[in-house]
């Protein structure tokens, strides 16, 4: 998931990183390499998602996380504190699931707007 086409970019401690998120059974798979070096960080979140009842035996799925700058930044932190993280290190860090390593009380919900800043 290296590749730079539909990839964001974000900036933390004056090091552009590129990155990309996608929607997989149950999870999120996340990936964030720096702009100029060969580490990728890997991650997994699940969705924390409300279930709804749709009142006819089936449910919907809503309000799901969505990944931005501010989720990705922690997730660069906490492999910089948890794995001594340096841009310049080669090959990957799989921090598997994240499921409770990092807070996630601001994260931005599907139904939100996501605030410019975010984007």
């Amino acid at each position: 998931m290296k590749s730079r086409k539909k990839a964001r970019n974000i900036v933390v401690d004056d090091i552009a990183f590129h990155w990309k998120a996608s929607g997989n059974d149950g999870y999120i798979s996340i990936s964030i390499w720096p702009k100029i070096g060969e580490c990728i960080i890997t991650a997994t979140l699940p969705y924390y998602e409300t279930r709804q009842n749709n009142g006819d035996g089936t449910y919907s799925l809503k309000n799901q996380i969505v990944i931005t700058n501010r989720m990705v930044r922690k997730i660069i932190k906490f492999a910089q504190e948890n794995y001594s993280f340096k841009p310049s290190f080669k090959g990957e860090i799989r921090l598997k699931s994240l499921d409770g390593l990092i807070l996630l009380d601001d994260a931005i919900r599907a139904t939100e707007k996501i605030p410019k800043e975010e984007n």
